[in-house]
């Protein structure tokens, strides 16, 4: 299993947010998140990605610095709630008033991205990863984010942790208990109950996703 960790390297007076990655307990992978990069993670409901992305919001916010965690499940007009409205606006005016009122220089967390899909949703995460200074995005896979975000970040560097949907058959799982309760309780009749789960649920992986 791969684990990614962030932490902050202070070098005289300026403070980097970084990266690494490790392979159990073997690092494969450190570096800097540079200005006007994009990092994408992507792995599995099991890999990790929300509560990495959670960690690296503390982090940035600790130094100072503004950070936004945009969760693309929710609707697009609560992605920037945090922000303050001089006066009361409808969701939608509100919206606007923020995406043109954003600070100049700003770190964007995205998780989820993979449900990002047409309208005003993918126009808004595209103009917000425009004016970000770096971009961390969690999603399932690179390969199922919406065309126009892959051709966005098609120079991201992407990071795949894996234990998920791609990773691990369900059904091997199902079929070890079979075979466990047979081995412990004699009932050997068991192993067909074993052999039809297998097939019922034969093509189906962690995270619902079909092969």
């Amino acid at each position: 299993m791969r684990k990614l960790f962030s932490y902050i390297q202070k070098i005289g007076r300026h403070s980097y947010v970084c990266f690494s990655l490790k392979a159990g307990t073997k690092r494969v992978d450190q570096f800097k998140l540079k200005i006007g990069q994009v990092v994408v993670v992507e792995g599995g409901p099991l890999a990790g990605k929300t509560k990495f992305l959670k960690r690296l919001l503390e982090q940035i916010q600790e130094i100072g610095e503004n950070v936004f965690f945009i969760d693309a499940t929710q609707a697009v007009t609560k992605w920037f709630s945090v922000i303050p409205l001089p006066v009361k606006m409808t969701a939608a005016r509100g919206l606007r008033w923020k995406l043109d009122n954003l600070p100049l220089v700003f770190y964007l967390l995205v998780d989820n991205a993979q449900t990002v899909n047409e309208g005003q949703k993918l126009e808004t995460l595209l103009t917000v990863i425009e004016k970000a200074r770096s971009v961390v995005v969690a999603t399932r896979s690179f390969s199922q984010l919406h065309p126009r975000l892959q051709a966005r970040m098609r120079e991201a560097k992407v990071i795949s942790l894996g234990c998920g949907a791609d990773t691990f058959d369900i059904t091997y799982f199902i079929v070890a208990i079979g075979i466990i309760v047979v081995a412990l309780a004699g009932y050997h009749h068991l192993i067909y109950l074993a052999a039809a789960l297998r097939y019922l649920f034969q093509g189906m992986r962690i995270g619902g996703r079909k092969i």
